[in-house]
């Protein structure tokens, strides 16, 4: 999934070097004054976790980023999801009661449901809870494709079950309204608990679809009743329950005293490699925790003051507890500790393939990419930008994906002689004024559009600085958010920041924003190269083993070739967490850890 340019900014609270030191300083001594109370309180079975905005629904079908669709996913069932401790990722049941049964076409998935999970009480189903069947998850499919929805991630299915975007089609072409009453041929309920999905073409990764908290299962009654509020007022069989609803704001779940039976090891491995505080909790009901508290906390420093005053359990580690990318020692001599792991995402400058400055195929296009990529300082951008706490890039594939390379590096370096170089050679010349010129004698001047804010401000800066190297002019753009999303679908940018976030833990899934009948759902950089795209379409259907590494292999080398983004050092996931939480980890499935706290635990802090 594609994430704006603000999802991938850096941290709110920016420093020199020299003034950064006097505010760690500042704050330390403010959290050693109030640790001791701190540590007097015990939260019980409640966490309180800290998220840098806040959130405006909780219909998964309607989220508009990873963390809220994984958030309002823990009110609902999904078929599968994803072991914690198991690395590399496997899928356990949910709502299943067993994995499913492929076709020996690879075209056909049976599953079949738990009967006795039920979706809590509500008036359309008379005050009493009804029980979740397969029909439910094929209403909860079609939410999908439904145009009056504008599912942000509906084009997951775009192509790939029968039938399917034919009712799409039917319904654009038609009223608008989708009707859910028709029959399709990929999605059919052979009994009350079974389901079966008939895919349009082999593929060894939709399975993993099947444990996307986005693919939660809701019932029709209740969005029906509710329409456009149900992202308000959720009705679910998940493991948690809406206590307080406060849009923007406020979030306050409940363990759902109904959810169906699931302990601690149905859904994380505790094996050899397992940390010592995980056979501790073998035979514990599934959720931990009985009470979840989220609240929207923007400023880095407010939410450092929170944490150690014992309002918040976690958070985003700000750079004012930092030193360097590890704790500073007087945070961690408080009790908090440091959580770092590598995220299953990527940062990046977007190139548009099909603007006529800067993109297409030929050779002055790829250099006038290539130069511009080899101008950015990757260690300016971490010191700068980043505080310290990131790493170059070095591979597309982030480890435990499939597809990842471990021989892999990516092949951009910081080589601002080189870049002029390749620029004089392909035409590029300089002008009196020291910008250089098209190979046509015309202005060479780009665009690079942005988002608002003083951090965006910064970010234009350090660019203008990267891109005067090579003798590049650029202006920039700044524009809102949803401005930004729109021109990001009809490819009316030059450059962008951007991001991705993986929807599975499949390198397919990246190489998706680079296939061209992608163009205007998830792509990238708008690019459309036929040998790129042969490629992705003999991936889609190849069953996994070496055949499926040698295509991945030759789609990063041709990516590597067109260089239609520069990626960019993506700092590590790192959270600060109180004394009395145990249990976090930084999963390669889940876009954003923060939705894990269902296997948290919260034990008494010591006194």
């Amino acid at each position: 999934m594609t994430v704006d340019a603000a999802t991938v900014s850096p941290p709110a609270l920016r420093c020199r070097r020299s003034v950064c030191v006097k505010r760690i300083d500042v704050v330390v001594a403010l959290l050693l004054i109030t640790v001791g109370a701190a540590a007097n309180t015990v939260h019980g079975a409640t966490a309180r976790i800290a998220y840098r905005s806040g959130f405006d629904t909780l219909d998964p079908a309607r989220a508009r980023n990873v963390l809220t669709q994984a958030v309002a996913g823990t009110l609902f069932d999904q078929l599968y999801t994803y072991d914690y401790l198991a690395r590399p990722v496997v899928l356990r049941p949910l709502a299943a009661s067993g994995m499913p049964r492929i076709s020996a076409d690879g075209r056909e998935i049976t599953v079949t449901l738990k009967s006795g999970i039920h979706f809590t009480p509500h008036a359309s189903f008379g005050n009493r809870a009804r029980e979740l069947t397969a029909d439910d998850f094929i209403y909860s499919l079609k939410r999908f494709v439904d145009p009056s929805i504008r599912s942000p991630t509906g084009s997951l299915f775009s192509g790939r079950i029968e039938g399917l975007d034919d009712l799409a089609i039917a319904a654009t072409k038609g009223s608008g309204r989708l009707d859910y009453d028709a029959k399709v041929a990929g999605l059919v309920a052979l009994d009350r608990y079974t389901l079966q999905i008939r895919l349009t073409r082999p593929d060894p990764t939709f399975v993993y679809l099947l444990a996307n908290p986005g693919m939660s299962i809701v019932p029709r009654e209740v969005v029906e009743a509710e329409g456009e509020a149900f992202g308000q007022h959720p009705v679910g069989s998940g493991p948690y329950v809406v206590r307080e609803f406060k849009p923007g704001t406020r979030v306050v779940l409940e363990r759902n005293p109904a959810y169906h039976p699931v302990l601690w090891e149905d859904v994380a491995t505790s094996g050899t490699n397992a940390p010592l505080w995980a056979a501790a909790l073998r035979g514990r009901p599934f959720p931990l925790l009985d009470q979840v508290e989220l609240v929207a906390i923007p400023e880095a420093s407010t939410g450092l003051l929170a944490l150690e005053r014992g309002e918040i359990d976690v958070l985003h580690a700000p750079t004012a507890a930092l030193d360097g990318a590890t704790l500073d020692p007087r945070v961690a001599k408080a009790g908090f500790t440091l959580v770092r792991g590598t995220p299953p995402r990527l940062a990046f400058i977007s190139f548009n393939m099909q603007d006529p400055q800067i993109g297409g195929s030929s050779p002055a296009a790829i250099a006038l990419r290539r130069a511009l990529a080899m101008a950015i300082d990757d260690d300016d951008y971490i010191h700068g930008l980043q505080d310290g706490s990131a790493s170059p890039p070095r591979f597309l594939i982030p480890p435990g994906i499939g597809g990842h390379d471990p021989a892999y590096r990516y092949p951009v370096r910081f080589d601002p002689a080189g870049a002029n170089a390749l620029l004089d050679r392909f035409g590029y010349r300089k002008g009196r004024d020291g910008y250089r010129q098209r190979p046509d004698g015309t202005a060479l001047r780009l665009t690079l559009t942005v988002g608002t804010g003083s951090a965006q401000r910064q970010w234009s800066e350090f660019l203008q600085r990267s891109f005067d190297r090579v003798g590049i002019r650029v202006g920039f753009d700044a524009v809102a958010p949803a401005e930004l999303s729109s021109r990001t679908a009809t490819c009316h940018y030059q450059m962008k920041r951007g991001g991705w976030i993986f929807d599975w833990p499949d390198g397919s899934n990246l190489m998706l924003a680079f296939y061209g009948q992608a163009t205007g759902t998830v792509t990238v950089s708008c690019m459309r190269d036929r040998e790129f795209d042969a490629l992705y379409e003999r991936l889609v259907v190849a069953p996994l083993g070496k055949d499926r590494e040698r295509l991945y292999r030759r789609m990063l080398e041709r990516l590597d070739v067109l260089a239609p983004i520069r990626l960019l050092p993506t700092p590590d996931d790192m959270y600060l967490v109180a004394p009395n939480i145990r249990g976090l980890v930084i999963h390669p499935a889940f876009g954003d850890n923060f939705a894990v706290f269902p296997y948290l635990d919260v034990t008494p802090r010591s006194k």
